[in-house]
């Protein structure tokens, strides 16, 4: 259970007879306590619209703690009904830690597709440059480098390109090596 998060308990009211009893959501007593002290969370207790003599008694925690939710009516359930829930944190603080590992991986993902398409140029050394007799590049070696001393090799490709009869490009593939 998280902080913030509603909690919600479901319970019924009988008469001596077995019957459920419609109509105590006004006359049902609660009492809640964090960690065996008073709390200030309101408790909700409505009866159910479609199952009439099924009740839901619902509070916000506000803390972490272990919530105790006594629920009783004195009329027909005097013994009552106990729910017991441990609540670890607020909702928000899950959500903060998803959202920074979304962008972590994002920032993964753009920074390698980046360098699976060369799109930077940095740390990049261009290499067995080929062209045609109009001067048009045919062929290449792209190396990617780890960092700026173009000493360690990391990703590479070879490029290729055609050129129709006016220079005009017609082709041009880049192949991971």
């Amino acid at each position: 259970m998280k902080q913030d998060q509603i909690v919600r308990a479901t319970f019924s009211i009988f008469d001596a007879a077995g019957a459920k009893v419609t109509g105590r959501a006004g006359t049902v007593t609660t009492n809640l306590q964090m960690d065996n002290a008073a709390t200030g969370e309101t408790v909700t207790v409505a009866e159910s619209s479609a199952v009439p003599g099924d009740y839901e008694a619902s509070f916000t925690p506000l803390a972490t703690g272990t919530y105790r939710l006594d629920v009783y009516d004195a009329t027909y359930n005097a013994q009552g009904w106990t729910g017991t829930w441990e609540v670890l944190g607020a909702d928000n603080d899950s959500i903060a830690v998803d959202v920074a590992a979304v962008k972590a991986e994002t920032a993964l993902i753009l920074t390698d597709t980046v360098l699976l398409l060369g799109l930077t140029g940095e740390n990049t050394e261009w290499t067995g440059l080929t062209f045609d007799a109009n001067h048009n590049l045919t062929g290449a070696t792209i190396t990617h480098y780890t960092d700026n001393t173009l000493v360690t090799p990391g990703t590479a490709w070879t490029v290729a390109a055609t050129y129709d009869a006016d220079s005009e490009l017609l082709t041009y593939t880049m192949v991971k090596v």
